[in-house]
């Protein structure tokens, strides 16, 4: 049965029927997210179980593979000293940002079965979808604050916010079933808290390793994104939507537990830390200090703004961004709509595609390691642009390909576009976001890397809009939705280019961009 045809039977039997919150929502909300399908979802199939696994394998013997690298080759010195506890660290941010993003898009699924026996229309399952960001808007200038060393800190900031999400998590259920005010709430809950992620990451990165391999930590948060996606996709053939909610929101009180009890703030502060790993990363970072600008004082949020380079990085994160929702959000409904696929089958090839792009941002902090190895501190500057051009300029050219060739792929030859512009998309780890690390320092990390991603907040909710309204205009479709991300890249690749510096941002810096 159609949609139209299921949607026509059920305002037969008068299980349709909106009330006065849901007709006073704009027309505009039901291009806030991509519009599910009232079908029936098949099981995923063994091809894709086969497909994750295998991406599972790889992505683990990449971690481990990434992480047995010399840090210094010149002197060979801490070659051997251990790693145990990094590699935790970076363990728990994948597991973070799993548990964050799969939380985040659970809804796309549980929408389909929730509005089934609410009786929503699409105006109303936009905005369940799009309201999360109106949480995550304030939130990450809040956590982009209270992460920072001289408030919270990463450590306390991410655990406060984890559990917090996590029994926002556990709380959906509940109010998608008491009323529709409820959900709205709890989502706004969730969204704030989910902030929290990306300003703690960063400020740990910065605590726990040295620029090198740093790298290592922001790839686990961009492998747990992947991971996070495939496994929303993976859990669409579930009959009952809540049982969902219920595992990942005790998965989410158990990482606050481990996290609480086995990692902290700094090396120096960790509770079982060797005294041989601790002098190791005090030793790499010394050099990485006497390498580069000296450590920044704080700097208030609003002064950090004034700076070009701040600047630089939010207009391109808001255009990385566009295109990265894009793909997280409307994957299933380009299959569907584009090649006649069912539901489930679209989400396989979104799990497929996501699980495969899993180890890239490890290959691409290998390859700047080792770069950054051979060449040295002055290297940084170039080795940061080569990735921004990489990630930025790669993602246009796989987007024209696809504008040129999808009316004539088959759904496989598609997912083999998608999966390019996915790898391409990750070497941002190493491009944009170790900028962030490269401007804040010691102090300011949590705070540039919360600016950036009120950007990425606004890209990722204004994104699902104006998608939703391309692909309700017949003249512009998918093709226009390509011809504008493929623009949007292009244009954050410039800006990028031209404002950026990897020095320390100074106080006296943001004094003289105001004064400007």
């Amino acid at each position: 049965m159609s949609r139209k045809q299921t949607e026509r039977t059920l305002t037969q039997r008068g299980s349709f029927q909106p009330n006065d919150l849901e007709q006073a929502i704009p027309e505009w909300f039901a291009h806030a997210a991509p519009q599910p399908y009232l079908t029936e979802r098949p099981a995923i199939s063994t091809e894709a179980i086969l497909a994750l696994g295998l991406g599972t394998m790889v992505f683990l013997l990449i971690i481990a593979w990434s992480f047995n690298e010399e840090v210094d080759e010149a002197k060979h010195r801490h070659h051997n000293s251990p790693h145990f506890w990094r590699k935790f660290i970076a363990f728990m941010i994948l597991t973070m940002y799993l548990l964050n993003y799969a939380d985040r898009y659970n809804i796309s699924v549980a929408i389909i079965k929730i509005s089934d026996e609410r009786g929503y229309d699409k105006r109303v399952q936009g905005l369940i979808q799009s309201v999360v960001y109106m949480g995550y808007l304030p939130g990450t200038v809040c956590f982009g604050h209270l992460a920072s060393p001289d408030v919270l800190g990463p450590y306390c900031a991410a655990a406060l916010a984890c559990t917090c999400w996590s029994v926002a998590t556990l709380l959906t259920p509940i109010c998608a079933d008491s009323s529709l005010g409820l959900l709205l709430m709890i989502r706004i809950f969730l969204g704030f808290f989910e902030a929290a992620s990306a300003p703690s990451t960063y400020q740990l990165a910065h605590q726990w390793f040295p620029k090198l391999q740093a790298g290592h930590l922001l790839a686990s948060g961009l492998a747990g994104q992947c991971a996070g996606a495939a496994i929303a996709n993976a859990f669409g053939p579930v009959e009952d939507w809540r049982i969902v909610f219920y595992i990942f929101g005790l998965c989410g009180l158990l990482w606050c537990t481990v996290f609480l009890m086995l990692a902290s703030d700094l090396p120096k502060t960790h509770r079982y830390v060797s005294k041989e790993e601790r002098e190791a990363i005090e030793e790499l970072q010394d050099d990485d200090r006497n390498s580069f600008a000296p450590t920044s004082r704080p700097i208030p949020l609003l002064s950090l703004m004034w700076h070009s380079s701040v600047q630089g990085l939010m207009i391109a994160e808001f255009c990385y961004s566009f295109l990265w929702y894009f793909w997280l959000s409307w994957m299933p409904s380009f299959f569907h709509d584009s090649f006649g696929l069912s539901v489930g089958e679209s989400g396989v090839l979104g799990l497929v595609s996501y699980a495969v792009a899993m180890p890239a941002p490890f290959l691409w902090s290998k390859v700047f390691g080792t770069c950054f190895q051979r060449n040295g501190p002055s290297s940084l500057l170039k080795l940061r642009m080569t990735f921004v051009v990489i990630s930025y300029l790669g993602a246009a050219l796989a987007n024209s390909l696809m504008l040129l060739t999808f009316h004539h792929l088959s759904a496989v030859g598609a997912t083999l576009l998608v999966m390019p512009t996915i790898l391409v998309l990750c070497a941002k780890i190493v491009g944009s976001s170790g900028l962030v690390m490269d401007l804040g320092g010691e102090s300011n990390s949590a705070r540039v890397g919360g600016l950036m991603h009120i950007s990425s907040a606004l890209s990722g909710s204004l994104s699902n809009v104006i998608v939703g309204y391309f692909l309700n205009t017949p003249s512009l479709g998918y093709a226009g939705v390509f011809t504008l991300t493929t623009f949007l890249s292009l244009f954050g690749l410039a800006v990028q280019v031209t404002t950026c510096r990897v020095e320390i941002i100074q106080p006296g810096d943001c004094e003289d961009e105001a004064l400007k």
